[in-house]
């Protein structure tokens, strides 16, 4: 597939309708509740006129019927800018989110306290790049993150030094960690920092998850199939990733169990589920369905059931990002007319 092909395939479907909605458009790659259990194949296993998952169950989830309420007064607005804002990340003490704008022309990464302040940019702006999808090492001193050259491709940057000396991917010492000649993006760091997953075609030109081996370079491909898969999010402990996919038709959301390659299928309610972000305990996850009409948030269990509604409002809300304490999401809405980064307190689960 190639570079313009994939960018168009690419772009959130939340950020779609940000843009139906009126709002400036952007340049981002794509992040794409019973739960169903489907088996995965192998690349030596692979056969092409093969489908990629068979669900040993076809019902529909259904929503709860929840009365419409007010979006919770917790809610509190981030970044105030006419140009989009895009990918919250936190940092693993809480005391940063990461975020991608392309407030200076082109799209770069930056920081910001939770509370909107001490914003800072972390990327060069000179060559026109567009930096996207920032995710946090857990020690917190380094931000994988893709650019768009040739192709999209995944760079890791020094927090502390690009404070004071922004990155830049065209200085001759960076090298990307991915493939030079397949565009990568979507990337999300392991819990343990060994590894980074990431999304990119395999040889037969289909969209998977891979993984690469921070300190060898090693990749490797962890789902197989034609359907098209994206955003992956560890687990706390690392043994799963969750991710979107169109396996069943629209997207989504699954778990890939790292220790026997098998795969889980979580929502399956015919609408459109993507942007998933765990918990920090691992019990809960994030996500935006357009169940509604437009993009609101729900929260399931690891098992996919239950799914609560956290956002009810006609805005459009997605791309969320749990804290580390568990305290609250911070996500992306045009409520404002573009898209901008809030925080809204997460709910008490659980109990």
């Amino acid at each position: 597939m190639n570079s313009a092909r994939l960018e168009r395939v690419l772009v959130p479907l939340f950020l779609i309708s940000l843009a139906l909605l009126g709002c400036t458009p952007v340049n981002v790659t794509a992040t794409p509740s019973l739960p169903t259990q489907i088996t995965t194949v192998t690349p030596t296993q692979r056969q092409a006129a093969a489908s990629p998952v068979t669900p040993t169950s076809t019902e529909l989830q259904d929503f709860p019927t929840i009365a419409l309420e007010p979006t919770p007064n917790s809610l509190r607005r981030l970044t105030a800018n006419p140009s989009g804002d895009l990918g919250p990340a936190w940092s693993p003490d809480g005391e940063w989110i990461a975020f991608d704008s392309n407030r200076e022309g082109s799209r770069e990464i930056y920081l910001i306290r939770p509370d909107g302040s001490q914003m800072t940019r972390l990327t060069d702006t000179n060559h026109s790049i567009d930096k996207r999808s920032p995710t946090w090492s857990p020690d917190g001193k380094s931000l994988a993150f893709s650019a768009f050259l040739d192709v999209e491709q995944i760079y890791v940057l020094d927090v502390e030094e690009s404070r004071d000396n922004p990155y830049d991917p065209l200085a001759g010492v960076h090298r990307p960690i991915s493939d030079r000649y397949v565009s990568s993006y979507s990337p999300a760091w392991s819990p343990d920092g060994s590894k980074i997953a990431y999304t990119s075609d395999d040889e037969y030109g289909d969209t998977q998850i891979f993984e690469v081996d921070v300190a060898s370079g090693k990749r490797t491909q962890l789902t197989d199939g034609e359907a098209f898969k994206t955003g992956a999010s560890w687990s706390p402990d690392g043994t799963r990733l969750a991710y979107s996919s169109k396996a069943d038709g629209d997207f989504e959301i699954y778990l890939l169990l790292l220790k026997d390659r098998r795969v889980v299928q979580l929502t399956a309610n015919g609408y459109a589920d993507t942007g998933v972000s765990w918990s920090p305990d691992g019990n809960y996850l994030v996500y935006a369905s357009d169940a509604t009409g437009t993009d609101q948030l729900y929260i399931t269990t690891r098992e996919g059931e239950k799914p609560t509604r956290l956002t009810f409002d006609s805005f459009v809300n997605g791309d969320a990002s749990w804290s580390p304490s568990g305290c609250c999401i911070a996500f992306v809405s045009n409520r404002d007319g573009n898209a901008e980064i809030y925080v809204i307190d997460a709910p008490k689960l659980g109990e």
